[in-house]
C-alpha cells in the first residue's frame, strides 16, 4: 500500500491486493463492473457511481477539462467502443447536459463504492507491469523515504509556556527545571555566540543542528561561511510552528521572528529603540508591523501552504 497526501488535505491510496484463490476470467465482473447501473434495479448505486464514477466528460464535450493535453484526454478517454447499456445525463459547468455511456465510466468495485461513496478506482491487475516498479527499487535496496532539504521544526511559545511531560515522581524537578526548546536553546546560542546573534531565527538550522542534548552544534559539513572562520552552511531550513492570530501574544511574538535578530531572551524580543515594552503585541506596533493588514495577509497566504480550506474556515 502506498499513501500520497494532496494538497487539499486528502490522502489517496494506492492498494494492491493478492487473492488466496487465484480469480477466473468470468469471475472479475462480480468484483470489478465498468458499467453505469440499471437506476431502477439499484438507484443507490446509480446515483454513487454517476458522482464519482464518472471521468470528465472531456473531448469534443468539454475541451477545458483538467485532463485534456494538447487536445487529448492524458486518461485515454472515452475508451472503447460501447455495445450498449445504460447512460446517465451530467451537467457540465458552462454547458448544457451531456449524456454519457459505459465509455466513461471509471472502473469500479459496486462493494466499496457503496460503502464509502466515494471515488475508489478498481482495476483487474493482469500483468507484472503494473508492480514491476517498485519491486526493483526494493530488490536493490533503494531508499523508500527521503527528505530534501532536512526540515527542522522550530518551537514558539511564552515564557514559561512551554510543552512539558511529567509524572508524579518528577513534578517539582519538572517545574524548576523544564526541558529546553529551540527557542530557549536559541537565546542561550545567542548570548555567547557572535554568528548566531547575525541571525533570524528560521536561519539558524542552516547553519547549526539540534542534538540529543538539546542545543544547537555547529555544522560540520557544508560550505564555508566567507567571514567567520568555523561556520558551514547546508541546505536545512527552519519552519517555524504556525500560530492563530486569536493567541495574540504567541502571534506576535512568531511575527517578531522576522525583525529580531540575536535575541538573548523573551525581554529582548520586546526591546526596540532603547524600550522594553510590556507585550510582544506593543512592540510589534513600535516597529511599525501593524500599521496594516499586511501581515494578516501574509499569515493567510502562508497557512494554505499547509491547511486545507475547511480546516482554515
Amino acid at each position: 500500500m502506498d499513501v500520497e497526501w494532496q494538497k487539499r488535505g486528502l490522502p489517496n491510496y494506492h492498494i494492491l491486493l493478492w487473492l488466496q484463490t487465484k480469480i477466473q476470467p468470468d469471475e472479475i465482473e462480480k468484483i470489478i463492473s465498468a458499467e453505469i447501473p440499471n437506476k431502477d434495479r439499484d438507484p443507490i448505486l446509480y446515483e454513487i457511481v454517476c458522482k464519482n464514477m464518472i471521468h470528465g466528460p472531456c473531448g469534443e464535450l468539454n475541451i477545458r477539462s483538467p485532463c485534456m493535453n494538447y487536445r487529448k484526454c492524458s486518461k485515454k478517454y472515452q475508451r472503447s467502443p460501447d455495445d450498449g447499456g445504460y447512460t446517465a445525463i451530467l451537467k457540465v459547468r458552462g454547458q448544457t447536459e451531456i449524456v454519457v455511456d459505459n465509455r466513461w465510466v471509471v472502473p469500479y468495485c459496486p462493494v466499496l463504492s457503496r460503502c464509502f461513496n466515494a471515488h475508489i478506482n478498481a482495476e483487474y491487475c493482469h500483468s507484472v507491469k503494473a508492480m514491476k516498479y517498485t519491486s526493483f527499487w526494493r530488490i536493490f535496496n533503494f531508499e523508500i523515504h527521503d527528505r530534501d532539504p532536512t526540515v527542522q521544526h522550530l518551537a514558539v511559545h511564552l515564557e514559561n509556556g512551554q510543552r512539558v511531560f511529567f509524572n508524579a515522581n518528577n513534578l517539582h524537578q519538572v517545574i524548576e527545571n523544564p526541558r529546553k526548546t529551540t527557542l530557549t536553546a536559541f537565546f542561550e546560542l545567542c548570548s555567547h555566540d557572535d554568528f548566531a546573534k547575525t541571525l533570524f531565527y528560521h536561519e539558524v538550522p542552516s547553519y547549526y543542528t539540534w542534538n540529543d542534548s538539546r542545543c544547537w552544534l555547529k555544522r560540520r559539513r557544508g560550505k564555508d561561511v566567507p567571514g567567520w572562520p568555523g561556520i558551514k552552511m547546508d541546505t536545512a531550513i527552519g519552519r517555524i510552528y504556525t500560530i492563530h492570530p486569536n493567541q495574540s501574544e504567541c502571534f506576535h511574538l512568531r511575527l517578531l521572528r522576522n525583525y529580531v535578530q540575536g535575541p538573548t531572551s523573551f525581554e529582548s524580543l520586546k526591546a526596540f529603540d532603547g524600550v522594553i515594552h510590556a507585550t510582544f503585541k506593543a512592540t510589534c506596533f513600535a516597529l511599525g508591523l501593524l500599521e496594516n493588514d499586511e501581515q494578516l495577509k501574509n499569515a493567510l497566504a502562508e497557512a494554505t501552504l499547509s491547511k486545507s480550506p475547511s480546516k482554515l474556515r
